[in-house]
């Protein structure tokens, strides 16, 4: 027997939204700032040199989780778009007696 998964079109638009605004929250995540200190505390320091690169790998961790939950929210909007199209093409074939 065949599972059939059933989604509401305004399910998948309200998760496009959500999702699209979790992309720009995590985005705008600053990564760099709170590690500034530990540079200007220790400088030429092994430990210094340490936080510039810790910063930099968790502000390219944030950048690519931000851009793929972007991806995500995108597929959600286009695909509760597509689902309506279809209904709405599907409901202007139908032949009313």
């Amino acid at each position: 027997m065949t599972t059939a998964l059933s989604v509401g079109i305004g399910a998948l638009e309200d998760l496009g939204v959500h999702l699209s605004t979790a992309a720009a929250t995590i985005t705008a995540l600053d990564a760099a700032t709170p590690l500034d200190s530990v540079v200007t505390a220790l400088p030429g320091s092994r430990t210094a040199t340490s936080a510039v690169g810790l910063a930099l790998q968790l502000a390219a961790s944030i950048e690519l989780v931000g851009e793929r939950l972007a991806t995500l929210a995108t597929s959600a909007s286009d695909t509760a778009a597509s689902y309506g199209t279809s209904d709405t093409c599907a409901g202007e074939r139908m032949v009313t007696r």
